[in-house]
């Protein structure tokens, strides 16, 4: 028997509670009729880059070009990449730098990983299986 969720695409979210942010991940349970698979987790740090950058109120394609200058990307790569001019990325770095408060490619990461990943180091955190942090109370 097919199951009407058979052709439903997986679902992907990340929402922040009073704990901070988690990540929600559901799709159809393969061989199950009508039965979702949920996972929740902590979020890895591909889950928060959005949340991270629209919380500097950086537009989809400034999110891009800071992704791929974070990836280690030079702009012409990025500008392959994303299918545009090495000046179109050269004006996109200058609105993401006055964005979010910085002058250098190297002052955005900087900024990004003081605000993000230091903290929970600083705080005991121990790192996870996928690169983000565990909370400190589950002793692994």
């Amino acid at each position: 028997m097919v199951s009407a969720l058979d052709n439903q695409p997986a679902v992907r979210m990340t929402v922040v509670g009073s704990d901070g942010p988690l990540v929600i991940h559901g799709s159809t349970a393969k061989g199950l009729d009508d039965a979702v698979a949920v996972i929740i987790e902590q979020p890895r740090p591909i889950d928060l880059t959005p949340a991270i950058v629209g919380a500097h109120g950086l537009t989809d394609r400034e999110r891009q070009v800071t992704e791929g200058v974070l990836r280690g990307l030079v702009t012409k790569q990025i500008a392959r990449e994303l299918g545009i001019a090495e000046y179109t990325v050269q004006d996109h770095l200058k609105a993401i730098f006055t964005k979010v408060g910085v002058a250098t490619r190297g002052e955005l990461a900087y900024e990004l990983f003081m605000r993000h990943y230091l903290p929970p180091t600083l705080a005991g955190a121990t790192p996870g299986p996928y690169g983000y942090y565990l909370d400190s109370t589950d002793g692994a």
